[in-house]
């Protein structure tokens, strides 16, 4: 990023922009994003990534709704939940426009301790406490007159028929390009199924996070779950995909970036995380409906590796990289998860029936 433009862009939100310490933020592989020191107190300053969010004005009004939302249900139902409000620009824009276009937004910093390994069963409980919580925070919001911010995101099918059209155009690569293909063709009717039960009506939509990956969770220095991060793709679907993204993430040892030894899905943590969300509510879930929270872990972590593969496939223009590759290795390594969890799904099953019923 141009310094100059972004101090530029932070000055439209504090008098001190152009001048005050900068530093990034975040390991997040879309936007750019920073931390601005400013004499007003601190606050984050993010580009946000019109590749990725082709309607970026959308993004930031519906920041506002939703967190003008939770902001009243927290009170009305006596809930503890943090998350980051937006902040309006010196002259009460909702946004900056930087000389070449680029849309900057700014939000309340919220000091946490940012984790990408849960380090006890306490922390897993907390984490499925807390997306529980936002859940029932969220309820109702889908009355709401919310934008769509990623047209098309967690819709399966439709990640399949763009890599369909890629594949097809694409000639042979190396041993993990032959992995992942390998891959696709291996599971992607299997990771299907919760599709096929949202066409046939047996899952009900609610508002849902969208990305509440470990990295998202807000978490204090006892270990405690205090809310979520990025709400930007906050949206109208199922809760498995939330679930399913939640567990993908935190339940992956090793890491979701980790390459020096093969991703092992922990059913440990998987049961802890079930378990703080199922005491936190038993409501968001139709009779029935827990029988697919496996489809949806499944198919979350299939997309994913789709998405990432499709996107080295196209020349990386969608996920952030540091390297050539970073892409297919991110690709491979969810797959191997999905190999994994495809392993295991007998016990997961055994775990999501002793937590959710």
């Amino acid at each position: 990023m141009d310094l100059a433009e972004t101090r530029r862009a932070a000055a439209a939100f504090a008098e001190d922009g152009e001048r005050c310490p900068l530093a990034p933020l975040g390991r997040g592989n879309i936007n750019h994003t920073f931390l601005v020191s400013s004499s007003g107190g601190p606050f984050v300053l993010q580009r946000i990534n019109e590749r990725v969010f082709p309607k970026p004005l959308a993004v930031v009004e519906n920041y506002f709704r939703v967190t003008t939302w939770l902001e009243r249900a927290k009170t009305a139902l006596k809930l503890d939940f943090l998350f980051a409000m937006p902040l309006r620009t010196l002259t009460a824009a909702s946004h900056f426009r930087d000389e070449g276009g680029g849309c900057w937004r700014g939000q309340s910093y919220l000091p946490h301790r940012g984790i990408s390994q849960l380090r006890s069963p306490g922390e897993a409980e907390e984490l499925g406490r807390v997306l529980a919580t936002f859940h029932l925070l969220a309820s109702g919001l889908e009355g709401e007159s919310l934008a769509e911010p990623l047209p098309g995101f967690h819709v399966l099918p439709g990640y399949l028929q763009h890599y369909d059209r890629l594949a097809v155009a694409g000639g042979e690569g190396g041993a993990e390009e032959l992995f992942c293909q390998r891959a696709v063709e291996r599971h992607r009717l299997r990771a299907l199924r919760l599709d096929e039960a949202l066409r046939r009506g047996l899952v009900r939509a609610g508002v849902i996070h969208g990305d509440p990956k470990i990295d998202n969770v807000l978490f204090d220095d006892k270990g405690r779950a205090r809310g979520l991060l990025d709400l930007d793709t906050v949206m109208v679907g199922p809760r498995h995909w939330d679930l399913g993204d939640c567990l993908r993430s935190c339940c992956t040892l090793g890491g979701e970036e980790g390459f020096a030894s093969p991703p092992r899905f922990s059913l440990e943590i998987c049961e802890s995380v079930l378990a703080g969300y199922g005491r936190a509510t038993a409501s968001l879930f139709a009779s029935g409906e827990s029988d697919l929270v496996f489809d949806g872990l499944l198919a979350i972590a299939f997309e994913l590796g789709l998405r990432f593969f499709t996107d080295h496939l196209r020349g990386d223009i969608y996920f952030r990289i540091t390297r050539p590759g970073d892409n297919l290795r991110r690709a491979a390594r969810q797959f191997a998860l999905v190999e994994d969890i495809l392993a295991g799904e007998g016990a997961i099953r055994r775990v999501v029936v002793r937590t959710l019923g």
